[in-house]
């Protein structure tokens, strides 16, 4: 398999160690303690199995003060212990102080001493040593915009005596441009950690499991297989990411660089990668979905603790952590917040003492600000605003606290590509389905999966008596995922340009407009009671093979009077419609039929894989608990239940007892082998459908009156 690859950087970059090698590194230690200080540390620890970086510099030329900045998480205070510990500096870590006007001089005057600060002082004014400094951004959280300023004052005259080079700080980007802005001109060259690129990631992963405690150390012991699966996993994700988001912005990402070590982290890398080779697509997205989803609710969590440890000192006695502050829901409200401008509408974390209220609101509001999933006032990635899309819409709490969110959905960000993965996890229910509360949400969640598929996507839509579904697959192979709604009004409310949609419903489906038209196809069948289309031009575009647009409304389709730009094989009309412009549209039963017959087939046969699949192999014949399956599968599903009553009639499957048996003998009659259900199972699933049509119940379920009749 040929390596992933990222793209070239641009702008002036140089690695961090490469960058300590250029810099001053006296034999001697830093100067010794003489009281006890925890902000200064004489030599770091080293960090075990850590990856230098890549440094991006604004400019060539080094001044005094080198400001290192990143998004959080990015692994910035590792990067100051490193750089210490490797040029033998002192490291200074004023994020866990209330820093002020005289806090540097102060804080090294009483570790050091009178005598130990002269002596550090000539040694950086001649350029003998660099003194590294970490938590700018947590110095500006716990101390306030205003005794920030005054540490940078302090700062400011330290670096003026100094040569370049000599100090090296590290903070988030909000901070690294406020001392930007408050210090001297020439003072200050900004500098920026960039990810990981893609070797860089690669010998990432290799450190990180040589020094994750219990790790299985395959990686080592069995190297080619776990090359093999590594490599297969990276260009997965990166395949999956590359139309709409940088992969190394995000692969190079070091908590979603973690996460990846610790999905690597099997026993059996030959047999995972079997594993995930053999997966339909369906279940390669669902894989790739959760694992989105721990990788972005890691980095979440780790904020959390960041910022409850931060806070801790400053309004001691406020038991953050007992309280959950700053958890995920309370950090998706002040993301979208911060994105429309306003203040939530409830107090968040609520059982907070109004004693410590406004302490904690300046802090965090300071924080929350710089979130790592946010970077120079936008969302970081896709992926990040994805994700706060979908918790915004699918969280009670949030919905609580942004009421504004649910009327005016455009004040959060736009649907991309991930959303629809991301809305599926977080809605999916013991059984594995997953929900949306009422048609409205289908829209974005079809514009989703045409974001974020390479092929045309196929979606199936239904709604049959009580029961709705939506089923969006990246290809023909699978489905993907599939949401059940759970209050269907009856209006399925079709955008304009859509296409690769199957939709079969008893109730009402509208076609959007814009700009005054209807457009639709290719490849999209509608089959409802009523439709109704808004423009007043529908226009199909040409079809070539991909399939035409079937329009049937058992009782109407609207208007009856309207523009149609199409050509007379790419829309098949059906229904109760004889007007002009429609009669050279419309079909005879005999033509539709074969376009319904086949339809219903395609909404027979998920529910048939469904079904076969919880059969257990281990049993001869397979067989499974009648409770379990119809409690979690058949429960709820009028079609479900309609398909499963055909297979019990059709002897595919038999009662004995508290089991349902599967009768193999009668699979072997449709030529259905039960291996074949992860791939090509549409295809093997075809003739056992059709002939279910043929059920008296099932067919009663499915009936359209007066779709077969001219």
């Amino acid at each position: 398999m040929p390596s992933p690859s990222f793209g070239v950087v641009d702008g002036t970059t140089i690695n961090l160690l490469e960058l300590a090698n250029r810099l001053p590194t006296p034999a001697s230690d830093p100067p010794a303690l003489l009281a006890p200080q925890d902000a200064y540390r004489r030599n770091p620890s080293e960090v075990l199995g850590y990856e230098w970086p890549t440094l991006r510099l604004d400019g060539e030329t080094l001044n005094p003060l080198v400001l290192v900045d990143s998004p959080g998480a990015m692994g910035k205070s590792a990067a100051a212990a490193m750089l210490a510990r490797q040029i033998s500096a002192p490291l200074l870590n004023v994020g866990g102080l209330h820093v002020g006007a005289h806090t540097l001089t102060g804080l090294l005057v009483s570790a050091l001493g009178h005598a130990g600060y002269s002596r550090l002082m000539t040694a950086l004014t001649s350029g003998d040593r660099c003194l590294v400094i970490d938590g700018f951004d947590e110095a500006l959280l716990r101390s306030g915009a205003v005794n920030y300023q005054a540490f940078l004052d302090d700062l400011g005259r330290l670096v003026g005596q100094c040569k370049p080079g000599a100090v090296i700080g590290f903070g988030r980007p909000e901070s690294a441009l406020l001392a930007e802005t408050v210090l001297s001109q020439g003072q200050v060259t900004r500098a920026e950690l960039i990810p990981l690129n893609s070797n860089q990631l690669r010998s990432f992963i290799d450190k990180r499991l040589d020094n994750t405690p219990r790790a299985t150390g395959a990686h080592r012991n069995h190297r080619a297989p776990f090359e093999n699966l590594r490599d297969y996993q990276i260009e997965a994700l990166e395949s999956a990411l590359s139309a709409e988001v940088d992969p190394q912005a995000f692969l190079g990402y070091t908590p979603v660089s973690a996460s990846i070590a610790a999905l690597l982290d099997v026993e059996n890398p030959q047999a995972e990668l079997s594993r995930l080779q053999s997966l339909g697509l369906g279940e390669t997205a669902k894989e790739r979905g959760a694992m989105l989803l721990r990788i972005v609710e890691s980095i979440l969590d780790r904020d959390q603790l960041k910022v409850q440890q931060s806070l801790d000192t400053a309004i001691p006695g406020a038991h953050l952590q007992e309280l959950d502050a700053y958890n995920r829901t309370e950090q998706v409200i002040r993301l979208l917040a911060n994105t429309v401008g306003s203040s939530p509408a409830v107090l968040i974390p609520a059982k907070l003492d109004d004693s410590y209220r406004q302490v904690y609101e300046d802090r965090v509001g300071d924080f929350s600000s710089d979130h790592p999933f946010r970077f120079e006032g936008e969302f970081a990635s896709a992926v990040f605003s994805d994700y706060v899309r979908a918790f915004a819409q699918t969280s009670a709490p949030a919905t609580a606290a942004l009421p504004g969110i649910e009327s005016d959905p455009s004040h959060l960000p736009a649907v991309g590509p991930f959303y629809a993965l991301f809305y599926a996890e977080l809605t999916r229910d013991e059984n594995g389905l997953s929900h949306i509360p009422t048609e409205e949400t289908v829209a974005d969640l079809l514009s989703s999966n045409r974001l974020g598929s390479r092929t045309a996507p196929l979606a199936t839509y239904t709604h049959i008596r009580s029961t709705a579904s939506l089923t969006i697959e990246p290809d023909t192979d699978a489905p993907s995922l599939t949401f059940r709604v759970d209050s269907p009004t009856g209006i399925l409310s079709v955008p304009s340009g859509t296409s690769n949609l199957l939709v079969t419903s008893t109730s009402s489906v509208e076609i959007g407009q814009r700009n005054g038209v209807s457009d639709l196809g290719p490849n999209a069948t509608i089959v409802a009671k009523e439709i109704e289309i808004q423009g007043g031009i529908l226009r199909v575009g040409p079809i070539a093979a991909q399939g035409p647009v079937v329009l049937a409304g058992s009782d109407s389709v609207r208007p009856k009077s309207l523009e149609i730009d199409a050509r007379a094989d790419d829309l098949l009309v059906r229904g109760a419609v004889n007007a002009f412009p429609w009669h050279r549209y419309l079909q005879s039963s005999g033509r539709t039929s074969s376009f319904l017959t086949e339809l219903l087939g395609s909404l027979v046969a998920p529910e048939c894989r469904r079904i076969l699949r919880r059969f257990s192999g281990g049993g001869n014949p397979p067989n499974v608990y009648r409770e379990l399956l119809d409690n979690r599968l058949v429960a709820g599903n009028d079609l479900t239940s309609a398909v499963m009553k055909a297979l019990l009639d059709d002897s595919v499957i038999s009662v004995d007892g508290d089991f349902y048996v599967l009768n193999l003998s009668r699979l072997a009659d449709y030529q259905i082998h039960r291996e074949g259900l992860t791939r090509d199972w549409k295809n093997m699933l075809a003739p056992l459908s059709q002939h279910l049509l043929t059920n008296e119940l099932l067919a009663g379920y499915l009936a359209f009156p007066g779709l077969g009749q001219d």
